[in-house]
């Protein structure tokens, strides 16, 4: 093994740093939703599904990268380093446009709160649609596995698993990791923040009328697309009774809203990591000599770093994690305990 650079020592200090956030922050939302059967919803269901792809993904690209600012004489073959790279494509194709899936169930619960919240379940919220991402994306590299003399273009190098592929591919992996799930995303996230800042309004408006004495209920109308339920609307108890409804929808709009901005930080954070990728990748068809070597790794290193963050997003967003994943270290306090004992 050859002595390591400045710029490898750094490298791989970054690597082995994100290698281990990503196996934590993704196997501490795992353990939370099998220690804790009260956040074992559809919404969090997909939390966890995108949890365990990404853990995957960690465990999958990180190492590689390692092994190859370690020793770039580790021969691995050519065809093992294919399947490899396949591998991280498919996982980095599935974990993007689990954002679409999530992004699809914020905002159906947004727009259409109740109904949508008493049809959905298991099957049709989270194995349907996962399945069918986890189909699209093992169609989308599957011609690399059966044919890799279509996608690989260059000479396999002797030293690393480093390939050069077509343009086309790269063109077809770009869209399916960034750009459609971005696109996607971003579009069903303006229509939640617009939905959430008029619905903000109304009830604004609402509460201020609420210090009369005497409240008159609204007409069925004015109540469409506030997200809570007309039916269990009751206004035989007087102004009372409405004003205890009125204040557990501000109470459900507030969870929405904190809903919403997570979301927005999980789509902000997809941006700036892959971002930059995409622009290098796209200057790069003009000049591909445009972004030195390390610079280039260092945007590969910062798209896969999403897999990093999204966990600890959502778990220091949700109070719903925040006790399941206290629940987890007090059984495992718990079990060290009695060892010890």
């Amino acid at each position: 093994m050859q002595n390591l650079t400045t710029d490898q020592i750094v490298f791989c200090s970054i690597y082995l740093i994100a290698c281990f956030m990503i196996a934590v922050g993704n196997s501490l939302v795992i353990l939370a939703f099998i220690v804790d059967p009260r956040i074992r919803n559809p919404s969090n269901t997909l939390l966890l599904s995108l949890s365990i792809t990404d853990l995957l993904l960690g465990l999958f690209t990180f190492p590689k990268f390692i092994i190859e600012e370690i020793d770039e004489k580790a021969i691995l073959g050519e065809r093992t380093c294919q399947l490899w790279l396949d591998l991280i494509f498919l996982l980095n194709i599935v974990s993007s446009n689990h954002l679409i899936i999530i992004a699809v169930d914020r905002y159906q619960i947004v727009f259409e709160g109740v109904p949508y919240l008493q049809r959905r379940s298991m099957t049709k919220s989270v194995l349907v649609p996962v399945s069918v991402v986890w189909f699209i994306s093992f169609w989308i590299v599957f011609p690399n596995v059966v044919n890799p003399a279509s996608v690989y273009t260059a000479e396999f190098p002797k030293f690393a698993c480093r390939l050069i592929f077509t343009s086309s591919f790269l063109s077809v992996l770009n869209l399916a990791i960034v750009v459609f799930p971005g696109v996607i995303i971003s579009i069903l996230y303006r229509g939640i923040y617009r939905q959430l800042k008029s619905r903000q309004w109304r009830k604004t408006m609402t509460a201020g009328q609420l210090n009369v004495s005497t409240v008159t209920p609204p007409n069925s109308g004015e109540q469409e697309g506030t997200g809570c339920d007309q039916n269990n609307s009751s206004f035989s108890g007087g102004p009372g009774s409405y004003y205890v409804n009125e204040m557990n929808c501000l109470y459900k709009d507030e969870k929405q809203r904190k809903a919403a901005v997570t979301l927005g930080i999980l789509i902000a954070i997809f941006y700036i990591c892959w971002l930059p990728y995409l622009v290098f990748c796209t200057l790069s068809t003009f000049n591909i000599h445009l972004v030195s070597g390390s610079v280039f790794r260092f945007f590969i290193l910062l798209g896969n770093l999403n897999s990093c963050f999204n966990p600890f997003v959502y778990a220091s967003r949700s109070q719903d994690f925040k006790a399941a994943i206290k629940l987890v270290f007090g059984k495992v306090r718990g079990i060290c305990g009695a060892d010890v004992a």
